[in-house]
């Protein structure tokens, strides 16, 4: 758990694309220059992402500040999803103040009991 004084970001989580679980983390001030797909590295204009990696049951996302505001950079780490995701299928996305997180089911049952569980909270951000 973050033991630091920063502004950790709200994460919500749904399965609102077909296929996909969304993890949506708002990040206040991020500015988007490059929104991203699964084909496209997002690129913003303060700040650099720097590490985003999926594996078959979780990821790591870090992202460093350069706008010389904030004092602490971002690293969200889940080590275990509920189920299997495909890596080489998700992918990253951000708009200003978001981040998106397209986590690509291996199969394609409901993680709902999960999500509304709380599964995806704050407890692996630094």
């Amino acid at each position: 758990m973050a033991t630091s004084m920063v502004d950790l970001p709200d994460i919500t989580v749904d399965e609102a694309k077909k296929g996909f679980i969304r993890v949506k983390l708002e990040t206040d001030g991020l500015k988007a220059a490059v929104k991203g797909s699964e084909h496209q590295q997002p690129e913003a204009t303060n700040a650099e992402i720097l590490h985003t990696k999926f594996h078959s049951r979780g990821f790591t996302l870090s992202v460093k500040w350069t706008d010389g505001e904030r004092k602490k950079d971002l690293t969200y780490t889940r080590r275990k999803t509920p189920f299997e995701i495909v890596p080489e299928k998700s992918y990253m996305t951000i708009a200003n103040d978001k981040i998106f997180l397209l986590l690509k089911k291996k199969d394609n049952s409901s993680w709902s009991t999960e999500i509304s569980s709380g599964y995806f909270t704050m407890e692996e951000v630094d």
